[in-house]
Order: structure tokens, then sequence, then C-alpha cells
């Protein structure tokens, strides 16, 4: 994997301008292409899922503020999951809503507004699950690789502790690696894992446990990741490096060669995250199902 700070470093380097505004323009020139590559596919590796609670007499729930598009929505009552159509426009929803009714099984569904409503309005106090599964928004990558202090990590658990750290919380969500090296007691694994959460300054949770063998007084790396599946980290500094050389219009060589790799790497990307598995049957979003809990299973 390639973090901010090393994708800025390949982008100076494969320009030959390690000066502080050309790298500014290389982190512009990434972020730029990695929002164009997520705005046009609806790639798996961009899907989310956040879970929320209903409340009784409440019709509206806030979205998620990595929102961008919803791509499907479950409540779960009693352990029946329950699939509520969507309301496309406002008017649709004014005209369903028209007349005031309270329930517990839902049956239209409503984005406005960064909230996503239902109908009929939860009626009960009992806290059902909703299930909401959506496509985010991605932050500028911008943020330097963090290598303060050391870590110790134990085999097969999440908690890593630091010495000399200052983790903080705006560390969750990004990843860490131990650095792997000769020296058996320090060494890490040299993998990078996802940051859960943060307990104190030095100490924060993986999302899944350290696999390498047990490690102290570490060297380690906290980086921000781009969102793209780690072989194709390089896209946006491939993309940046052939805008540079055509705006600069002194190698118009090198930018046609960063373009073909660009291209070639691109539809690398689009072959391996067309779909999200390698079957060859598909259900059509608009095939109905009929949902099993309905019914009572028979008897023989």
């Amino acid at each position: 994997m390639l973090s901010y700070t090393n994708l800025r470093t390949q982008y100076g380097l494969l320009t030959n301008d390690t000066s502080s505004e050309n790298l500014s323009l290389g982190t512009t020139l990434m972020n730029e292409n990695i929002r164009q590559v997520c705005a046009e596919k609806p790639w798996p590796f961009l899907e989310k899922l956040k879970n929320i609670s209903t409340a009784a007499s409440q019709q509206f729930y806030d979205l998620p503020a990595d929102y961008l598009k919803t791509t499907s929505v479950t409540v779960t009552i009693s352990s029946i999951k329950y699939h509520p159509r969507e309301v496309s426009s406002r008017k649709q929803w004014d005209y369903i809503t028209s007349s005031t009714y309270a329930g517990d099984i839902p049956q239209f569904f409503f984005i406005f507004n960064g909230q996503i409503g239902f109908y009929p309005t939860p009626a009960t106090a009992v806290s059902n699950a909703i299930g909401f599964v959506y496509r985010r928004n991605v932050p500028d990558l911008n943020l330097a690789d963090y290598t303060t202090g050391t870590v110790t990590a134990v085999n097969a658990d999440e908690t890593i502790t630091g010495a000399g750290t200052t983790f903080t919380s705006p560390m969750i969500g990004r990843f860490l690696r131990i650095t792997g090296t000769d020296t058996a007691a320090s060494s890490g694994d040299h993998f990078w894992y996802e940051i859960d959460s943060i307990t104190s300054a030095t100490a924060l949770e993986l999302v899944k446990p350290y696999a390498g063998l047990g490690t102290a007084g570490a060297a380690y790396t906290i980086g921000q990741m781009p969102v793209l599946p780690e072989a194709f980290h390089m896209l946006p500094v491939l993309s940046a490096c052939q805008t540079y050389f055509s705006t600069k219009n002194v190698d118009n060589g090198r930018a046609k060669m960063f373009q073909e790799k660009y291209d070639a790497m691109y539809q690398s990307l689009a072959d391996s995250y067309g779909s999200k598995t390698d079957s060859v049957v598909v259900l059509d979003d608009d095939i109905s199902v009929e949902n099993p809990n309905l019914y009572p299973t028979s008897l023989s």
C-alpha cells in the first residue's frame, strides 16, 4: 500500500521536481483524479454499511457525513428483515405521507436534506436496526505519515501499545504498519492494518488482530491511504504525472507514456472491480424475491 506521503514522494521523483510548489500541485492533481475515478462507476470498494436504531415517533434520521448515494436499506424487526421501497421525489413522499399513520413495519423510505425518512413512522419505543448500505464520499489526501515513538504488538491481538506516541482520534480509519527488520525482538510483519479506535495517546485498536509475531519497541508508520484498492494506488500518481508533462509541454513523449500506463492500470481496475464477484449469475434489481421469513416452515 502507498500512503499519501509515499504517493507525494513518487510524484516528485517521477517529475524530477521535488519543490514544495510542485508537490502541492501533485497533491491537488492526485486528489482530483481520485474523485474522478470514484465518480465514474459504482465501485464496490466505495460501499459502506451504517447501522441506525429507530426511535418511537421519529420519522427522519441523519445520514452519515460521508454519504453519497444509497445502495440498499433494510429494517430488521424481531429477526425479520424488511426491504422498504424508495420514494424518488418530494411530491410522491408528500402524497404518501399526507395521512398520519404509525407502525413498525416500513413500507417506504425517502432521502432528503441529509436525512433518511420512513413511512409509516416507527410507532414503538423498541430500537429496530436500520441497515443502510451506501456509496461514500472520500476525503482528500493531505495527512503526512506519523512515525513518532515506538509500538508494541501481541500476536492475534487488536491492541497496539505506544511509547512516546500521541495517538489521536483523527487517526481512526488510517492504517498502521510495524516496520519489518532483521532484529527479531523489534521486527513487525510489515503489513498494513486499519485503525478501528483510539483508546489513549499511547493505545489504539486495529480492525483486525495483528498477525505477526509479538514485537516490542518497534518502529512503525501510520499513513493515510487512498480509497482505491492496494494494487491501484499508483493510478493518481500516473494521472498527475501525465498532466504535469502535458502542461509543461517539455516532454510530450513522457506525457504519452504516463497516459498509456494510466489507461492500462485503469482498465485493469475496471476488469477487477467492475463487479463484486466472479459469479456469472446476476440477480437484477428488478427481480422481486419473497422474504422467506414471512412464511412458516412447511411441515412434512
